[in-house]
């Protein structure tokens, strides 16, 4: 985002500032939301994230008292949703391996071919001909 100049902003980050503007009002949010756009800008051109997050939770933290309680909260609930997100992962693939481990050897096969596209492969594979580049008539 730094080498573009663009400003990259997580739905915690954007709900913290929405927060914010409940309890300060509008004009409060929006001069953060200026900082934060002018502290992108002088950030020196990265590809480490890393760097970028940092400057941006060090500004909103030191910008206001008021912000370090809606920041608990909004981590809190970051934390939670990914604790929610990873349990959601994790059955979804217990329910696909005891799918797969309840297969006949049949059904595996046909699924293992249908997963690495093997048809579609050999399809496009004798689709190919000579597209007549070197033809001379």
């Amino acid at each position: 985002a730094t080498t573009q100049n663009v400003c990259v902003f997580t739905y915690s980050h954007l709900a913290l500032l929405l927060s914010y503007s409940d309890v300060e009002g509008q004009a409060k949010a929006q001069e953060l939301l200026k900082k934060i756009f002018e502290t992108i800008q002088a950030l020196n051109p990265s590809k480490n994230a890393t760097d970028y997050w940092l400057a941006i939770n060090k500004l909103m933290l030191s910008f206001s008292k008021k912000i370090q309680p809606l920041w608990d909260i909004e981590k809190g609930v970051a934390t939670e949703s990914i604790a929610v997100s990873k349990d959601e992962a994790l059955t979804f693939l217990a329910q696909e391996r005891e799918k797969i481990m309840r297969m006949s050897h049949e059904e595996a096969l046909k699924e293992l071919i249908k997963v690495h596209k093997i048809e579609s492969r050999i399809e496009t594979i004798n689709a190919i001909a000579d597209n007549g580049l070197f033809t001379l008539k």
